[in-house]
């Protein structure tokens, strides 16, 4: 793994950071609201899952950090599989709840239900880092 895939990887990580920090400001804020704006929901929800979306596929790209990691350190590939299965459910879970607040007429019962995927994104999102440094100080140690 080069230095600019390492710094491409950090620069997606901090966006994926502040997504989350978004989304959670916003669902703190909302939470306060006797009647939640159902439309600044959906529209923080729709930003959210993009940016999760765009993690996916940057990352299960063919030369995403997903492959590079297998083709650098294959001993790791039940660790990427977990990260994989985690996309998918994060991604199945996100559409859900797009779709649910697309419909809904009060979307304060869905204020936890995004904030549960933010805790699992911010997961999800510390394994893959911990994944990415332990490859990564492997290839330094074998002085690649």
């Amino acid at each position: 793994m080069s230095e600019a895939d390492v710094q491409a990887y950090v620069a997606r990580r901090e966006a994926l950071r502040a997504a989350l920090l978004d989304l959670d400001r916003h669902l703190d804020e909302l939470s306060t609201e006797t009647r939640p704006d159902g439309e600044r929901f959906r529209v923080a929800v729709e930003q959210f899952v993009a940016t999760v979306q765009h993690h996916v596929e940057d990352a299960e790209a063919p030369d995403g950090l997903l492959a590079q990691i297998l083709d650098t350190a294959a001993w790791y590939a039940s660790r990427v599989e977990r990260l994989r299965s985690e996309h998918d459910e994060l991604l199945a879970d996100a559409g859900d709840l797009l779709d649910r607040a697309g419909t809904a007429d009060d979307v304060r019962p869905l204020l936890a239900v995004a904030r549960q995927l933010s805790r699992r994104v911010a997961e999800h999102r510390r394994r893959g880092t911990t994944l990415l440094v332990d490859a990564t100080m492997l290839d330094l140690a074998a002085g690649d």
